[in-house]
């Protein structure tokens, strides 16, 4: 179950990236189109999920 804590810890940050972007931290990059902000957030909102069931099943 660390590990994948870990590995959900890794992707979720990657796609709060996206969902908030902040073109100040990522100078000369294009922003994410609207699409791409709203499946992030989605993804995240998913993951979310799947971790906490994951986490039931095994009684933590």
């Amino acid at each position: 179950m660390a590990f994948t804590r870990e590995n959900y810890r890794m992707v979720r940050e990657k796609l709060m990236e996206i969902t908030y972007w902040d073109k100040d931290a990522h100078p000369g990059e294009r922003p994410p189109q609207k699409r791409d902000v709203v499946e992030a957030a989605k993804s995240v909102a998913m993951l979310d999920l799947a971790l906490l069931k994951a986490e039931i099943e095994t009684g933590m």
